[in-house]
């Protein structure tokens, strides 16, 4: 993932603060403050299809294209494979900035608070990830189970190798 000098120079300089004495906390809120943008991007097509075909495959739901309608569901699969898993906190200021009005609608989509020197790269390079992953595996759980131990979510705790043993071992489509 190709990371600005700006985003670096913040991060090396959030690092120092923590050496220092600042928490932890404050430099994942600099690292999720990069990820966002001051204003708001104009929609753009960020999602691609074949992310939405893996999510029916691997749930064994009818899937007819991309005019296929989408479950609720489908949104907390999002905030979870993707914006939990690309910066800590990110998904919480993303719902800070974009909250849900009266009718249960956003006023727009994350993705176009995302900044575009950092947010919309990573963005796309996790989902080039994903679905690379999604087409790997045969069943949803198998799919989150990888996708929790190559990339967690962030802030949370990493899963511990002695699980690995007691599940089976994945079988991957070729």
């Amino acid at each position: 993932m190709w990371v600005s000098p700006a985003f670096n120079l913040k991060v090396i300089r959030a690092f120092d603060a923590m050496t220092t004495g600042a928490t932890v906390a404050a430099v994942r809120e600099a690292v999720a403050e990069r990820f966002l943008s001051s204003g708001l991007s104009p929609w753009v097509k960020r999602f691609p299809d074949p992310f939405y075909a893996g999510i029916f495959r691997l749930k064994a739901w009818p899937w007819d294209g991309p005019a296929t309608p989408r479950p609720g569901v489908i949104a907390h699969y999002t905030n979870d494979i993707v914006y939990e898993r690309l910066a800590p906190g990110l998904l919480r200021h993303l719902q800070a900035r974009n909250p849900i009005d009266a009718n249960g609608n956003r006023l727009a989509r994350h993705h176009q608070h995302l900044s575009t020197d950092v947010g919309h790269p990573a963005l796309a390079e996790h989902l080039r990830d994903v679905i690379r992953l999604m087409q790997k595996c045969t069943t949803w759980e198998q799919f989150m189970h990888l996708l929790d131990f190559l990339h967690p979510r962030q802030g949370n705790n990493l899963m511990l190798p002695i699980i690995d043993d007691l599940l089976p071992p994945p079988q991957f489509t070729r």
